[in-house]
């Protein structure tokens, strides 16, 4: 299957399985209902499409993640309107026990696999328990300047 639009993957509060902060792969996120537990599950529509995955954030809220000074990255409150570049790379969504394919990820492209930081940490802390809209858009090779890192406060 080819694309050549963006394509919505869902609405809902941003954040990502727990095993992924474990792991400290930050190669997955899930989409949530507000004041609830239930998360959206995604079609495997664009699985195996190389994808740019972003989040426009319609409603801020308060960041829900302390700094981490292991990753180097504290939560910024992001704008209303405002899309986040979560990473570049091969779509796949994950099956999660008892809960169903309620995550999607990106799988990097470039010339080597990285083990860690599949999507980008300080985006994805950037965007974080913010409200918004998670869209594929199809990509073609262009990628814009990479994010920085906000630093930990000492």
């Amino acid at each position: 299957m080819s694309f050549d639009a963006p394509v919505p993957l869902g609405k809902g509060l941003l954040t990502w399985p727990p095993a992924e902060r474990e792991l400290g792969r930050f190669g997955t996120v899930s989409l949530r209902k507000p004041e609830t537990h239930l998360y959206r599950q995604f079609d495997a529509d664009l699985v195996g499409q190389t994808v740019r995955l972003a989040f426009t954030v319609t409603a801020v809220r308060v960041a829900a993640l302390q700094p981490d000074p292991r990753l180097g990255v504290a939560p910024q409150p992001p704008r209303a309107g405002e899309e986040v570049d979560l990473g570049i790379g091969v779509m796949f969504v994950l099956d999660l026990p008892r809960r169903g394919p309620v995550a999607v990820g990106v799988l990097p492209t470039e010339q080597r696999l990285r083990p860690v930081d599949w999507l980008d940490p300080a985006a994805l802390y950037k965007a974080q328990n913010q409200y918004g809209q998670l869209t594929a858009h199809p990509f073609r090779g262009q990628r814009g300047p990479a994010p920085s890192r906000t630093s930990v406060p000492a």
